[in-house]
């Protein structure tokens, strides 16, 4: 999700951006991501680290992508100053033995 988001998403700005040159891009930009991240958040906070199943899946889709997409979304958070959020992907990181 946060990885198909971040390919397109310049793309689908501009393009409406030079539909209606009164359309702020930059604000249309932080919605989306604002929307995209918490969306994934959302999702990643269903995953039960103490389920034994939650974990085979996590450790069969353990792979660089999952690693990118968590510490993008590490990364957002803390420029959003939601720590929170941060603290919650990064025990998600470290479970997962990847380092950010």
């Amino acid at each position: 999700m946060i990885l198909s988001y971040t390919g397109y998403s310049d793309k689908i700005i501009d393009f409406f951006a030079s539909a209606d040159p009164e359309l702020d891009a930059g604000n249309i930009k932080r919605a989306g991501e604002s929307m995209l991240y918490n969306r994934a958040y959302n999702y990643i906070t269903k995953i039960d680290i103490q389920d034994e199943y939650h974990i085979k899946i996590m450790f069969q889709e353990a792979n660089s992508k999952l690693e990118k997409a968590l510490n993008q979304s590490l990364s957002y958070f803390e420029s959003e100053e939601e720590y929170e959020k941060c603290a919650i992907l990064k025990k998600y990181l470290d479970f997962l033995n990847f380092s950010s």
